[in-house]
């Protein structure tokens, strides 16, 4: 719906530019006049001419009813000015045809806006303090982060995830400490770790942990 609305966005612009000539009206400045109709009676889209009168330097009736002469495209089934807006109505079978063919020519890459292009964005995931255990809380902040990263990748842009593991805690100070006091450089080096001693000795010297 968004590739229709952009479409008759350009459309509705293009033929501004002939209808009144001098307007610079352009495709991004209508397309978010574009509307849903509240009933559905009124069709599928709908351009509240409203808006344009001090542009274009008309009535709200006069350029619908000019714009609704002029536009002309196969996946809508009727273009009719209504009391000043410009209503759109859908042709079911042209649009399943277009979207179709869309699906078909560009695959998983399908409904992809495009928007990020180019671009770059930064996300910082969870970060967690590895001294600390890694909870619930962790898991769904580092859930929601590489869900947002896909989605950005989807819509074009290069995605840098970051997850920071530098906070290393009032912990590994204490276990610095008690190494730097009670600690044998060459006793860690030979058995791979401080022997059970040490350790209770360095658990009952420290405060519990934060």
């Amino acid at each position: 719906m968004q590739t229709l609305k952009k479409k008759t966005a350009g459309m509705i612009a293009s033929a501004s530019a002939e209808l009144f000539p001098g307007t610079d009206l352009t495709e991004d400045a209508v397309l978010p006049m574009l509307e849903y109709p509240p009933d559905k009676t009124m069709g599928d889209l709908a351009l509240p001419c409203f808006r344009l009168s001090k542009t274009l330097r008309r009535s709200p009736v006069q350029i619908a009813e000019a714009l609704a002469g002029a536009i002309k495209c196969e996946e809508f089934s009727s273009v009719t000015a209504v009391n000043g807006y410009l209503n759109f109505r859908i042709d079911g079978t042209a649009f399943a045809r277009r979207v179709v063919g869309d699906i078909s020519r560009l695959g998983e890459r399908y409904g992809s806006p495009g928007t990020g292009n180019g671009k770059t964005v930064v996300l910082d995931y969870s970060s967690p303090n590895v001294a600390k255990p890694f909870h619930i809380g962790h898991l769904g902040t580092t859930v929601i982060g590489h869900s947002l990263k896909l989605l950005h990748e989807f819509a074009g842009y290069k995605c840098i995830g970051i997850n920071y593991l530098g906070d290393w805690g009032t912990q590994f100070g204490k276990l610095i400490l008690a190494y730097r006091m009670w600690g044998d450089r060459d006793k860690v080096i030979a058995n791979g770790e401080i022997k059970k001693p040490l350790t209770a000795a360095a658990s009952t010297s420290s405060s519990p942990s934060m």
